[in-house]
């Protein structure tokens, strides 16, 4: 059927294959936050590009909150749990 919207299931049965499930599962706090924090930076950067397309204050907002956040987060010096 030519008229079916296509899928990319390599992608879906690598997100939900289960080493890799086990695998996200078992990682450090501080190894998630810094997944975390990779995405946050890929989206903000997008935002940046594309800022016209984002009017949405109170989405501005919760962006703005979170990068002073994760600012203060990464000030704080304390024990290192890698």
């Amino acid at each position: 059927m030519s008229f079916a919207p296509q899928q990319n299931w390599d992608e879906y049965y690598s997100l939900v294959d289960p080493i890799r499930i086990e695998k996200d599962r078992l990682l450090k706090p501080t190894q998630k936050l810094r997944q975390y924090q990779e995405i946050f930076d890929s989206v903000w950067s997008l935002r940046a590009v594309n800022a016209n397309k984002f009017i949405n204050p109170c989405e501005d907002a919760k962006l703005t909150c979170r990068a002073e956040l994760l600012e203060a987060y990464n000030r704080v010096s304390g024990p290192s749990c890698d």
